[in-house]
């Protein structure tokens, strides 16, 4: 699928959606941007491939700032989840650019993400405390959790309120994405080496192995979540150098994903029970605090065996053979 293309369709058809259905615009973005995989046939192509994959995300991170006032869940969450796949991209490539300029390039995109971290964690935290509301789950707990869902949709309302403003932060990231001649530059100035990108996968599946063994070495909720953001990585760039339709087809990519769930669950109900805690003062039913955080804690330990027992299956493959297996499915 041409990104480029699409990313234009796109862009025609958001503006002429204006007044749609929410639903109906999150699928248009979904149904006309897939990440369409590197090619390796020549270096031309590979250049093509990656300026459309760049000019792909680009797009779709300004298509779903454009729709955040009829959206403000799904693109506040897209937006960041593609500026974690737009940092991966750029390390996949750091070592095909000039020197500093993968750091500038990654600072960047990390300080636009920080820009829409405080709602996503709101979010998520909206979505967590009404699972654990379901009956059967924190049975007990009705008065804190209503407490806890009540002050959150405040905070919630709060950041909405000002993110879109007559200052739309939404529209603002729109605008400095789109005008922002370094980073295009940092994309479609490479020196390019198919050599130097499959040593950055096969790095960044190292890091992921090493943020393994030292978070059962050390386990503690910084060690899991380090292990998480490079896992992440891993996932990502199996994406971005097979395809998004392809990636599922390859033998460890659904291990990948499922450890990125279970990870990324334990990071929210770590961030879940710390939120609840430091605000612990301003609760009238603060007394169940801390036996709720106690079955919060269980959920999660139950999660990192889990993590635990698929990192052993995924790591029982030496990085020769995940690297043979990506080069079959990229080179078919």
């Amino acid at each position: 699928m041409n990104a480029i293309r699409n990313t234009k369709k796109l862009s025609t058809l958001l503006q002429k959606s204006q007044k749609s259905e929410s639903s109906l615009i999150i699928k248009l973005i979904y149904r006309l941007f897939m990440l369409p995989g590197i090619t390796f046939s020549d270096q031309t192509h590979t250049q093509q491939s990656i300026t459309e994959t760049y000019e792909g995300i680009t797009g779709v991170l300004i298509s779903f700032a454009n729709t955040a006032e009829e959206t403000p869940v799904e693109s506040t969450h897209q937006i960041r989840k593609k500026l974690k796949l737009f940092r991966a991209f750029a390390k996949l490539v750091k070592l095909c650019s000039e020197p500093g300029a993968y750091s500038e390039a990654n600072l960047f995109l990390r300080d636009l993400g920080r820009e829409f971290s405080g709602l996503r964690d709101a979010h998520v935290r909206r979505f967590l405390l009404q699972e654990v509301s379901l009956p059967g789950y924190s049975s007990g707990f009705k008065d804190l959790l209503n407490e806890l869902i009540t002050f959150n949709n405040s905070i919630i309302n709060r950041i909405e309120n000002k993110l879109l403003s007559d200052d739309n932060r939404f529209q603002w990231f729109a605008e400095k994405l789109n005008s922002i001649t370094e980073l295009k530059g940092y994309f479609t100035n490479l020196l390019l080496s198919e050599e130097h990108i499959m040593n950055a996968f096969a790095a960044s599946f190292e890091k992921s192995r090493l943020a393994f063994q030292s978070g059962f070495i050390f386990p503690d909720s910084e060690m899991m979540h380090e292990w998480r953001k490079r896992m992440k990585d891993v996932q990502y760039q199996t994406e971005l150098l097979s395809g998004e339709l392809q990636a599922v087809e390859i033998s460890f990519y659904p291990t990948v994903e499922m450890l990125c769930d279970y990870l990324g669950e334990m990071n929210d109900l770590h961030m879940l029970s710390s939120w609840a805690s430091e605000n612990e003062d301003g609760f009238r039913h603060a007394g169940d605090l801390k036996a709720w955080i106690s079955e919060l804690k269980y959920r999660k330990n139950f999660l990192q065996r889990q993590a635990e027992e698929l990192g052993n299956e995924l790591y029982q493959l030496p990085s020769a053979a995940i690297m043979d297996i990506m080069k079959s499915v990229i080179y078919e």
